[in-house]
């Protein structure tokens, strides 16, 4: 089940496809194979617009980068990464910048705080998702509830 802010939503879908010929998150989704559950993100906050879709392939390993621009220059980045062997290497360290965890649809979402850099980090089996830039935690938490899941 996808959990739809009521809020005014960002610009999701390009114009134009980018270069790796991309428009949206979920066509470059399918095109890798990477399940939408738990990462589609359906929401960002009103002033962002989605300015690039980047897909690197590696043996073994596929890498999705979404960056989505705001007003003042400001800047949203989702990454996905999908390591196809079934192993994930990828561990959190929670330290001082620790900050919370949110249980949502199953799935733990951990908030950091790194000086002034906000980001949430979470992983479905083999991959593993990471949303930071230049927003509140309100927002976070608002864009990882839009996650679809279901």
């Amino acid at each position: 089940e996808t959990i739809v802010s009521k809020q005014p939503c960002g610009v999701m879908i390009m114009d134009e496809a980018t270069s790796d010929g991309y428009g949206s998150l979920d066509e470059a989704l399918e095109d890798c194979g990477i399940s939408e559950n738990g990462t589609l993100l359906t929401w960002i906050p009103v002033e962002y617009s989605v300015e690039g879709i980047h897909v690197t392939k590696l043996e073994g390993i596929i890498k999705i980068n979404t960056v989505f621009r705001g007003n003042g220059n400001r800047r949203l980045y989702y990454r996905i990464v999908r390591e196809f062997d079934g192993n994930s290497n990828v561990e959190y360290e929670k330290n001082d910048s620790y900050s919370d965890l949110w249980h949502i649809n199953g799935i733990n979402y951990y908030l950091m705080n790194n000086n002034d850099d906000r980001r949430v980090m979470w992983d479905i089996g083999s991959t593993y998702c990471n949303l930071f830039g230049d927003v509140t935690v309100e927002q976070l938490k608002s864009m990882v509830e839009s996650i679809r899941n279901g």
